[in-house]
């Protein structure tokens, strides 16, 4: 179920403060190009470095499988994002990411990426 995207600028401003107060100031805000499962998808330049912000509003269907993702995030091998902060209010629930440099996989058959999908779906098994 996609949804549309809205830029970090257009969040509420307690939302973006909360996440100021994670990051220190915000300097440049990206939005993701790519996914339609989140509200908002940026990358964000602040004082503490680059961050990776996905959310949700917290009425939307699919706020639960982002809320089941904040807590597995912690036990997944190391080679995935690393999650730094969950964050939940003003009608919002974000996720801040570690940013990694990639793309979607494609995982039609015969595709180069499936043996990097196996082997990161079996990373610490």
């Amino acid at each position: 179920m996609s949804m549309s995207r809205i830029r970090f600028e257009q969040l509420p401003a307690e939302v973006r403060q909360a996440v100021t107060d994670k990051t220190g100031a915000v300097h440049q805000a990206v939005t993701a190009p790519g996914g339609m499962n989140s509200g908002i998808a940026s990358v964000l330049e602040t004082d503490s470095g680059a961050i990776f912000v996905k959310g949700i509003p917290t009425d939307h269907p699919q706020v639960r499988a982002q809320r089941r993702e904040a807590t597995v995030a912690p036990h997944l091998p190391a080679s995935c994002p690393r999650l730094y902060w969950h964050l939940a209010l003003g009608g919002w629930s974000l996720l801040g990411y570690e940013v990694v440099d990639g793309r979607h996989a494609d995982y039609a058959p015969g595709s180069p990426d499936l043996p990097f999908v196996e082997a990161a779906l079996t990373d610490g098994m």
